[in-house]
């Protein structure tokens, strides 16, 4: 993970509570071999963590920030395990955003759509 020519350590990026945050400039977001591969930082200060498929435990990526790239194969795999992604701009106002698909319950909605014109 470190390159030889590169005297600042990489640190490892672990998520909190199944949440993993990114931030700072020339963000990745991508698949490499079947793994979830994230980079973030500033200048020199840079962080990396890589996720397999299986038993890694995150549930959400935030990216806070426009400056990098994120893969569609990246965001495929998030989709396949059930984990949600969100991008926020500096400012905290949603970019983009994706989640876990559930099949929808008519009941339910009409339920909520009911309550909310009588409460």
């Amino acid at each position: 993970m470190n390159s030889p020519l590169n005297s600042h350590p990489v640190l490892p990026l672990t998520p909190r509570h199944g949440v993993a945050t990114l931030s700072g400039y020339g963000i990745q977001v991508r698949v490499d071999r079947g793994h979830l591969f994230v980079e973030d930082g500033i200048g020199a200060d840079r962080r990396q963590a890589r996720f397999a498929r299986i038993g890694h435990g995150l549930k959400r990526l935030i990216v806070i920030g426009s400056d990098g790239m994120v893969s569609l194969a990246a965001l495929r795999w998030l989709v396949d395990q059930d984990a949600a992604f969100l991008m926020l701009d500096r400012d905290g106002s949603v970019l983009a955003t994706t989640g876990p698909v559930r099949p929808s319950d008519a009941r339910l909605r009409r339920a909520q759509q009911q309550r909310s014109i009588t409460g």
